[in-house]
């Protein structure tokens, strides 16, 4: 499928950091956290033609900094595949890309294992972990080698729901979450519907949010 992806879709599309972006969203639409029957190619013809409820891609334009270093938190072992294609991206425009994936087993998500068997690995500058094998990202649990690469990161990529849950709120750092909304609670802090697509800058939601409290 990857071959086909990078043939027929991104190498086809008008905007390859547009639909890098769109086939990086595809690997989360697959987890769900449970085995359940699943239409891969239908999926892939769905995100395609799906409008996001965010697609903040003119705001990640301005930080395609040559020589900036960009630290990816991964999320789940089946969806790495899909973000080789926003990483090569990335890659292109000159970033630094450094991947993080989890400190240990914990249910399907990504761990140093799953980026050597995707050769993921092969596409960043350097591959660290959380140091922990928890849900998400903890602060008071990660590693300080992860402490480290957060504050040097010019900014950060953040996939699926945990991800997205642990890091919600913090304005010290300049953050990208692609996700699909699929719980009502998720839906209700990105005031979005649930199943909806994300790729929403964090200081854009902390300024919906306080244009509400104005209100």
């Amino acid at each position: 499928l990857e071959p086909l992806l990078e043939r027929e879709v991104l190498g086809k599309s008008e905007n390859r950091l547009s639909m890098a972006i769109k086939l990086a969203a595809l690997g989360n639409v697959i987890d769900f956290g449970i085995p359940r029957p699943f239409d891969l190619e239908g999926e892939v013809k769905n995100i395609l033609n799906a409008p996001f409820a965010y697609f903040d891609i003119a705001i990640l334009e301005r930080f395609l900094v040559p020589g900036k270093q960009v630290l990816y938190v991964a999320d789940n072992a089946g969806e790495i595949v899909f973000d080789k294609f926003l990483i090569r991206e990335l890659k292109n425009y000159g970033l630094k890309v450094v991947l993080a994936v989890r400190g240990g087993p914990i249910l399907n998500d990504a761990t140093v294992e799953d980026a050597f068997k995707t050769k993921v690995v092969d596409y960043v500058d350097e591959l660290i972990t959380t140091g922990k094998d928890f849900i998400g990202i903890d602060f008071d649990f990660v590693s300080k080698e992860f402490v480290e690469y957060w504050n040097r990161s010019f900014f950060v990529i953040s996939k699926g729901q945990a991800n997205f849950e642990t890091l919600d709120g913090i304005d010290s750092k300049d953050i990208f979450f692609i996700l699909k909304a699929k719980c009502r609670p998720v839906a209700k802090e990105l005031r979005c519907n649930v199943n909806d697509l994300i790729f929403l800058y964090n200081k854009h939601l902390l300024e919906i949010k306080e244009d509400e409290s104005c209100q």
